[in-house]
């Protein structure tokens, strides 16, 4: 299992009722819900908290079963290399920013670390690095217990609509899902800036729907620096054969226009065809 990804779908970032109202568990459904919260869905925890006290062991053998083989060890050992791992901060590591990130997604295929801070954070900070994304912790207060920034709980709420399953292996998943690879363009606008991402069309991968190929690209932008801007939006691509034997351009254009005040700036974006699942992201500094 030590090749193995786990990817899970973070609905904890919105969902996971820590403090919601229930009647008193026994200890061992309290472990349970407690070990589980980073992979329990809603609809796993609400159909445990209605079973009687005598039919929750049962179901918690179950609840294992219905993952992959190998799953069960593989999520506790992660669980065991967090505690390891992130020691400060006055909370056992699994229960960190940090080790719930390494718990979902194992380790980052880079680390980089700033522990007296940098241009981008004044703070302390580490700038995790995955396949697709970056993401970015902070220590405010110099505690050892680094949080998510808003820009990364941004990005991992977004990730956590696409649909996954919970055990790949990380070598089929670049054969069936190859980074979707584009450019980015900055053009200085009137009170503003307008960004270019240039998509290759021989990079996107389309299906045929009545006669026509289409697809929906998920572009997720967030813009840091003198502001703060966080969005997304899905661009839908739809041609005819015809239409696509005769197309001049290289690339399929999104140009997105901003109204921003004078300063520096970092664009970061990622996109996502919603209908291969290719990932792909970039960033881009300039200044107005």
């Amino acid at each position: 299992m030590k090749d193995k990804l786990l990817i899970f779908s973070l609905i904890f970032l919105i969902s996971c009722s820590l403090f919601e109202k229930r009647e008193k568990l026994d200890p061992e459904s309290e472990k349970f819900l407690s070990e589980t919260r980073y992979i329990i869905t809603p609809e796993e925890k609400k159909e445990f908290l209605r079973l009687p006290p005598e039919k929750r062991k049962d179901y918690i053998e179950e609840f294992w079963k219905r993952r992959p083989a190998g799953f069960k060890e593989e999520y506790y050992k992660r669980i065991d290399e967090a505690n390891k791992l992130f020691r400060g901060g006055g909370r056992p590591g699994w229960l960190q920013d940090r080790g719930m990130v390494y718990i979902i997604y194992g380790p980052p295929t880079q680390i980089e670390r700033y522990p007296m801070g940098s241009i981008s954070y004044p703070y302390a900070h580490e700038i995790w690095h995955y396949e697709y994304i970056e993401i970015v912790f902070y220590d405010p207060y110099n505690s050892g217990d680094y949080r998510l920034t808003p820009e990364s709980l941004f990005i991992l709420d977004t990730i956590r609509r696409i649909p996954t399953v919970q055990v790949l292996d990380a070598k089929p998943i670049k054969e069936k899902a190859p980074p979707l690879k584009f450019d980015l363009e900055s053009e200085k606008i009137e009170e503003g800036i307008n960004l270019k991402i240039l998509i290759p069309y021989e990079k996107i991968s389309l299906k045929e729907i009545s006669g026509r190929l289409e697809t929906e690209i998920e572009i997720i932008l967030i813009i840091s620096g003198a502001q703060s801007i966080k969005r997304s939006e899905n661009y839908k691509i739809s041609y005819s054969k015809e239409e696509i034997e005769k197309l001049n351009e290289r690339y399929f254009r999104i140009e997105i226009p901003l109204k921003l005040k004078k300063g520096k700036y970092t664009a970061r974006i990622a996109i996502l065809n919603k209908f291969s699942k290719e990932k792909g992201s970039g960033k881009i500094d300039f200044s107005i």
